[in-house]
């Protein structure tokens, strides 16, 4: 199982979404899908990191010694330590997510155009830049606010937790 997440970890992240995108066409539901495909190999591997660092300590210990099951002890012991991990790290990929369906929304593979989508209003208004500016410039803003948002809330959550992004190895 390692290693298929690491197959699909090598892979681009915007190559792969083509790729899903160019065989099960556009949609909701296959925009979806293809980003599932694109992060969840790196979540995995945050959240298999996490519960590694939890799996010594002396109450799995315990658990494992007064004969508890092995998804008892996930649902008890290892999945209650590592929720605070497991959010930020979510919060922290939301931002990514929206820069990468605005991006393939500006190749053309996204939302299709009677759909309000930031990626896409930016690719329609792109020869029109020297003539209506805020046109493009609107969505590339609200859409660095929206992403620059969610980092700072990202950061928040991190810090309210006590969760270290960087000795996590996120």
């Amino acid at each position: 199982m390692g290693r298929v997440l690491d197959a699909i970890l090598s892979i681009p992240s915007v190559l792969a979404l083509l790729v899903v995108v160019t065989a099960l066409g556009t949609g909701p539901a296959v925009i979806v899908l293809a980003v599932a495909i694109v992060y969840v190999p790196q979540v995995v591997r945050v959240v298999r990191g996490a519960a590694l660092a939890v799996v010594p300590a002396d109450y799995v210990t315990a658990a494992r010694a007064r004969g508890e099951s092995t998804w008892s002890i996930l649902r008890r012991e290892i999945l209650p330590n590592i929720t605070d991990v497991v959010c930020v790290e979510f919060a922290m990929r939301a931002s990514w997510v929206v820069l990468l369906i605005s991006s393939l929304s500006f190749l053309g593979f996204g939302a299709d155009p009677p759909t309000p989508d930031w990626g896409l209003m930016v690719a329609e208004n792109r020869t029109a830049i020297t003539v209506v500016p805020m046109a493009s410039l609107a969505p590339i803003i609200a859409l660095a606010t929206l992403v620059v948002g969610l980092n700072l809330a990202a950061d928040g959550l991190s810090k309210a937790w006590g969760v270290d992004r960087i000795r996590e190895g996120s």
